[in-house]
């Protein structure tokens, strides 16, 4: 079994430095609410920090062809490893409604916050462990490079998915940080 390590506070999930100092904490899983609600500490947004002709933060092309379409829902992850390139650029470009909807609505907590101290800076997928079209189960290991305000850092996660109703979904995973 993964433990998560991405909720910093009760029904709140973030991505960043707070993470690594709250490595211990795992998530509420609060299930679903009405729609996505992506928060920035106490403050709802919803923006946008790339367009469609900027490369896309996971490094597949252009945003607008490559995570764009799964961010706008005009189109499913086709494999685990997609979904797992699909939610890194969510957390880049302050994509918290994609994030929060293919979560597990079992594990998933009930906000999203996305640091806006938190530049990512480049994804590396290490291995992937089934999660493919016909799989109902995947395994996706990962390094995502960032800085923030106290520097460069490293999250490696090795990420479990499954597919639920036909759609590939993120559960837990185990994190570290350098």
């Amino acid at each position: 079994m993964f433990s998560t390590t991405c909720e910093i506070g009760e029904g709140q999930a973030t991505m960043g430095r707070q993470l690594r100092e709250n490595s211990a904490v795992t998530e509420a899983g609060l299930g679903a609410g009405n729609g996505a609600r992506a928060g920035s500490g106490n403050a709802f947004f919803a923006r946008a920090r790339v367009t469609d002709s900027d490369l896309c933060p996971c490094g597949g092309g252009l945003y607008g062809q490559c995570c764009g379409p799964l961010h706008r829902g005009e189109r499913e992850a086709v494999t685990a490893a997609e979904l797992m390139a699909a939610r890194y650029s969510a957390y880049a470009a302050h994509e918290a409604d994609y994030i929060w909807r293919t979560w597990h609505p079992r594990y998933r907590p009930e906000v999203i916050n996305v640091d806006d101290g938190v530049e990512w800076e480049g994804l590396t997928i290490i291995n992937a462990v089934d999660g493919g079209e016909d799989d109902r189960e995947g395994i996706v290991e990962f390094e995502a490079a960032f800085h923030d305000h106290d520097g460069v850092g490293t999250m490696h996660e090795r990420s479990r998915f499954v597919r639920r109703a036909r759609r590939w979904v993120y559960v837990d995973g185990e994190v570290t940080y350098s």
